[in-house]
C-alpha cells in the first residue's frame, strides 16, 4: 500500500495556492474549489506559459497606452 502524500505548501495567496509532495513529485495547484494535480514537468510548462502571457499582456497593454497593466477592468471585453 502507497503511503499518503504529504503535502508541503510552497506558495500561497488570494488567488490560490501550490503544495507539492517531495515522495512523489506531484504538485496541486488549488484554485478556490478547483484543484490540478500535476507533475513537475507540468508545473514548470505551466509557469513558463503564464510568464509568457504575462509578458505579451504588459506588451500590449503598453502599445495601447492602458495605465492599468495587470489589472482587468470589468467593462473591458476579451477577442
Amino acid at each position: 500500500m502507497e503511503k499518503p502524500c504529504q503535502h508541503q505548501q510552497l506558495v500561497e495567496n488570494d488567488l490560490c495556492s501550490v503544495t507539492y509532495c517531495p515522495d512523489c513529485g506531484s504538485v496541486d495547484l488549488n484554485l478556490g474549489s478547483m484543484t490540478l494535480h500535476l507533475s513537475g514537468r507540468q508545473l514548470e510548462g505551466l509557469s513558463e506559459a503564464f510568464n509568457k502571457a504575462v509578458a505579451r499582456k504588459r506588451t500590449l497593454q503598453q502599445m495601447q497606452g492602458d495605465g492599468e497593466l495587470l489589472g482587468d477592468s470589468p467593462s473591458k471585453e476579451l477577442h
